[in-house]
């Protein structure tokens, strides 16, 4: 990974519908000096994934912006402009509407 991205779900197996969330420590960007954020997402389940860009401040957490639908076996990008949303840490959390029965997911966190 270059010095500007962070992984944060690595071939993640989603085998139902219950909302993911990142690591507590490791899935998290520290924002304080971040302009521009992108997650790109390599959806290699057999359904689609709701992608929520969310953000935390202290011990609250909340959602920034809408979700994006990213199709089943396909690839895409959701930013994040800190213009207009900013916590001092942005990550996102991964929800199925239908269960996948096969494939992984991997998000990349990559800021400017």
């Amino acid at each position: 990974m270059k010095d500007n991205a962070l992984r944060i779900f690595d071939e993640l197996a989603i085998r139902d519908t219950a909302t993911k969330q990142p690591d507590p420590i490791a899935g998290w960007k520290d924002a304080i000096d971040v302009k521009k954020i992108a997650f790109g997402i390599e959806n290699d389940l057999d359904q689609s994934i709701s992608v929520q860009p969310i953000g935390k401040v202290g011990g609250a957490q909340g959602n920034m912006g809408s979700a994006t639908t990213i199709s089943a076996n396909s690839t895409g990008v959701v930013t994040l402009n800190l213009q207009s949303y900013w916590a001092p840490y942005i990550s996102v959390s991964l929800t199925c509407a239908n269960a996948p029965s096969s494939g992984k997911v991997t998000v990349n966190l990559i800021w400017i």
